[in-house]
Formats: C-alpha cells, structure tokens, sequence
C-alpha cells in the first residue's frame, strides 16, 4: 500500500528530493518509487517555508531584495544539483549534450555554463519580482509544489527509458498509475486550494511544459530522456514564475502593496 507507513514515505521523499540527497540515497529504488506522491507534499513544506521568510523579510527589507533573497534559499535547499541539471538541459538544447552530464556540470560547459547560469537566474529573479505582491506568498507555495508533480508525470511516462538504463534510476519503475493519480489529485486540491481558479490554470500551463519535456525524452530516449527528467523540476518552476505574471496580466490583478510592502 502506497500509504501504508506515509511518515517514512515522506521522509524519504523529502531525503531525495532536497540537498540531502548529497549525503547519502535517500532508501530503496521500490521504496522511492512508491514514495514519489509525496514529492509534491516536499514542494508544499519547502514553497511554505519560502513564503513565510518572504513575509518575514518584508517587513526590513524591500521586495527586490527580499525577492533575491528567497530565491537563493529556494536554490539552496533543492541543491546545486537543480542547477547543474538544467544546464546540462540547455546544453543539450544548444547541441552540446555529449559534454553535459546531468549530476556534474562537465568541463565542457565552462564559459558557455557560467552565462547560461546567469541567464536563468535574471530570468527566474525577474519574474519573480514581476508576480503581484499580494499573491507573491502564495505562487511561493504553489509552484514548488507544481515543479516536484512534473518529477512524479515524467517517473511514469519515461519509466521504460530510465529504470533499465539508469541504476540511480531504478525507482521511476515503481511510479505507477497508482502514485501518479494520488500526486495529481493532491496538486490539483493544493493548486484550487491556495489559487482557486489561477492555481487551476497555473498547473495546466504546466502540465503543457511537461508534456512537452515528456515528448523529448520519448522521442530522443536515452541520455536526453534522463536530462529531461532531471532537469524538469527547476525548468517547470521557472516556467510557474512566468506562468504567474502571464496570468497576473491576463486577469488584470489589482496592483496593490497589500502587507507586503
């Protein structure tokens, strides 16, 4: 039963799914696998701390800074390795795979890497600080939890892609239409909960970025299919950001400062 003991489950979820990782596997490949519904409760714990330090700094500081601030925090605790993975996505995308190695930025990327980096983290920081204020606490809590269901989508449709091919893959195996099902329900409740009928458009947004990551990795297969799947958590966040003040226009949100000044 998926959750037959959800405290250990949860914590192996959230073991894998944070800087963790780096110390040491997070259990088991069918363990891990079966713990993979609870990858979107990690976002919604992580996206909650986020959004009360964001509340909490911007009382002293200004929302720029406050803005940069969680955004490096948000870094932090997914690990370096979120940020690794996307560049070696991008340099794949630029036709540079065979250089990038998802796990380790490779001596391949070099200047090339270092700019990407830079591109992204502007691009991530100003959206961020383009979202409306006094929705900003909430997005902080939603699209952590939408990036770590794009994990969970991808386990199921490139599971004959990764697990036999990739030992550090071996649990996407054991992500069936059983754990799929229980993670997209619990980001839909999350997603109307915090959003109402935003956080509902936010996911299918998502959800087309996904399913465009999905096409490449089946397509491709191999070691762009694991690129794509690594790297689609940070790429999904990134594309809720921009989702947000897509949306934020699109359904003239007030501009108000509300408590967050």
């Amino acid at each position: 039963m998926i959750f037959a003991d959800p405290i250990r489950l949860f914590s192996i979820a959230f073991w894998h799914g944070t800087f963790l990782q780096r110390v040491s596997p997070a259990g088991s490949p069918r363990l891990l696998g079966k713990a993979s519904p609870f990858f979107p409760l990690v976002g919604l714990l992580v996206g909650t701390f986020a959004s009360a330090v964001y509340f909490t700094l911007s009382f002293f500081l200004s929302h720029i800074l406050s803005c940069l601030l969680v955004l490096i925090l948000l870094g932090w605790i997914w690990g370096e390795w979120e940020t690794e993975n996307t560049l070696a996505f991008f340099a794949w995308c630029a036709g540079s795979g065979s250089k990038a190695e998802p796990g380790g930025v490779g001596p391949g990327l070099g200047c090339y890497g270092v700019a990407m980096w830079f591109f992204i983290f502007v691009f991530k920081y100003h959206a961020l600080t383009q979202i409306d204020r006094a929705w900003l606490p909430s997005m902080l809590i939603l699209i952590p939890v939408l990036s770590r269901w794009s994990q969970v989508c991808l386990c199921r449709s490139l599971a004959m892609e990764l697990g036999p091919r990739f030992s550090e893959l071996n649990y996407t195996q054991y992500v069936g239409r059983r754990e799929f099902w229980g993670a997209t329900l619990l980001v839909i409740l999350i997603a109307g909960g915090t959003l109402g009928l935003r956080g509902i458009l936010l996911f299918m947004f998502i959800a087309i970025g996904v399913i465009l990551l999905e096409r490449i990795g089946l397509v491709e297969g191999g070691e762009t299919a694991r690129i794509a799947y690594l790297a689609a958590p940070p790429l999904t966040e990134w594309m809720g950001f921009l989702g947000a003040v897509v949306l934020g226009k699109a359904l003239l949100v007030p501009q108000v400062n509300g408590i967050w000044l």
